[in-house]
């Protein structure tokens, strides 16, 4: 009995954390709500604060402003790439108070398009669009998102260099290798390209 009971409270508490994960200000033109990573307790505050759906913008910038002049702060990437994605977003929909509003939005998180990718080519999205950590136990409670997991939009292959490659991803950065993949660095860390990378391409006469 005990073991049923711990049971339907770990299901309960995961439905109910993914049931709260999307908020009206996720919906907003251009965002993608299917990057922003589940809700954790570790979150510092301003992390919290983006799964609020009365959010102030200020708030959650100050408070991200005084997480980032600590040291010893601990390092929570996924929810930082989508605060800086969603704050560029959000800000013609806040107020001088800094209350975001949201004349009209949809709370139906599959009816969210993935950016369109214009090509001549016959490519065609297959997913996933958003990945989960593993059911090792093979049991029927559902698998919390996976933050670190990304897809790759995008991709290139130096003409000058083949050893040299591009790539862009789903969370809005590029990475290259010099090394034909074996290893990769990410470029313009702290720049945002507002959405994930839908295309890019190398010049033909500089790998650079």
């Amino acid at each position: 009995m005990r073991q049923i009971i711990t049971f339907l409270l770990i299901f309960l508490s995961i439905n109910l954390i993914a049931q709260d994960k999307f908020v009206a200000h996720d919906y907003i033109n251009g965002n993608i709500p299917s990057y922003k990573p589940t809700f954790q307790e570790s979150f510092p505050k301003w992390a919290k604060l983006l799964y609020e759906n009365e959010a102030n913008f200020y708030d959650i910038q100050q408070n991200y402003s005084l997480w980032k002049l600590d040291n010893s702060k601990k390092e929570f990437k996924a929810v930082e790439r989508y605060y800086k994605i969603w704050s560029r977003h959000v800000i013609p929909y806040v107020s001088e108070d800094g209350s975001i509003i949201i004349p009209n939005h949809s709370t139906d998180v599959e009816s969210q398009n993935m950016p369109n990718i214009v090509s001549d080519n016959n490519w065609e999205f297959l997913g996933p669009k958003e990945t989960f950590f593993l059911n090792d136990t093979g049991g029927e409670i559902a698998m919390a998102s996976c933050p670190w997991q990304v897809n790759i939009y995008s991709f290139d292959v130096s003409k000058s260099n083949n050893n040299v490659l591009y790539c862009g991803t789903e969370t809005g950065f590029v990475n290259k290798s010099i090394d034909n993949g074996g290893s990769w660095t990410m470029l313009a860390k702290e720049y945002s390209f507002n959405g994930g990378i839908t295309a890019l391409a190398i010049d033909p006469q500089d790998e650079q």
